[in-house]
């Protein structure tokens, strides 16, 4: 993803996630979009499977970047270096999934 799909990316999709995020159902719809592009037919007890794992990924990665950054309030070098890797490795291996969101929400402005 360019630097310029990113920021057309997150300036599509921030203010969906905030208001997500506050009815506390940011990470279900992410899952939710996610499901439909991956598994659109599968059956209730295959998207109980998946959604558990999705979430596992999340907790996951919420641990990987609250327990890898430095202590204290500000953001160091360190930590910069440690998001943009975890960014790599995301946008290498779901680089189709980041496609479908901006396609799904970079018209809406």
């Amino acid at each position: 993803m360019t630097p310029e799909q990113h920021l057309e990316l997150v300036r599509a999709v921030r203010p969906k996630i905030r208001k997500l995020a506050r009815q506390g159902r940011a990470v279900d719809e992410a899952f939710k979009a996610v499901q439909r592009a991956t598994h659109p037919d599968a059956d209730p007890a295959r998207v109980s499977e998946l959604r558990a794992m999705f979430f596992a990924g999340a907790a996951e990665l919420l641990a990987l970047q609250m327990y890898g950054v430095a202590d204290g309030p500000d953001a160091t070098e360190d930590d910069y270096a440690l998001f943009q890797r975890l960014t790599e490795e995301i946008e290498r291996r779901h680089g189709r999934t980041l496609q479908l969101a901006l396609a799904e929400f970079g018209e809406q402005k």
